[in-house]
């Protein structure tokens, strides 16, 4: 009889320890760093600061400045895709919840991306959420951007 005691809290013990792990790994899924995803429409007059006279992207010259000042290269996170260039940053400067501004350059020009936007947690998952944008200065609509991706638009931006 002590024997099956033994083995029935064994087992208990087990599926309590594996069912606490699958916990852990279902918030360790949900979790997005504070990323910014920016979508150039290929076509558009500002997709030719990033392309090459190949039509490849300018990978070797991209970079940017985060919010504590540090230029970081872009050379592995730009590229075609479908009809966009398009530009993933990873980086922990950025959705503090105050205006935050990256300076996103090519060989020929810069621009300047200020984002107000925050980290959001709920349900042991974690991702982050733009408020609001503004690109050399000028409001982006919000039909522009949700979440964390942001589509540059093709259109002269509002002061």
């Amino acid at each position: 009889m002590k024997t099956y005691i033994i083995l029935l809290v064994t087992v208990f013990s087990l599926f309590a320890c594996h069912k606490e792990n699958g916990q852990k790994e279902i918030q360790q899924d949900c979790y997005t760093p504070p990323t910014l995803e920016i979508y150039i429409n290929k076509d558009s007059k500002v997709a030719q600061e990033f392309l090459l006279a190949t039509g490849k992207v300018d990978s070797t010259s991209v970079s940017y400045i985060n919010p504590k000042k540090e230029e970081k290269s872009l050379k592995d996170h730009i590229h075609i895709m479908n009809q966009d260039i398009y530009i993933h940053i990873i980086d922990f400067s950025l959705y503090t919840g105050k205006k935050d501004t990256i300076v996103l350059k090519n060989k020929n020009n810069s621009h300047q991306i200020t984002i107000l936007g925050k980290r959001i947690s709920e349900d042991g998952c974690t991702w982050p959420e733009l408020y609001q944008v503004w690109i050399d200065g000028k409001s982006v609509d919000k039909k522009y951007f949700s979440g964390f991706h942001l589509r540059w638009p093709n259109e002269s931006l509002s002061q």
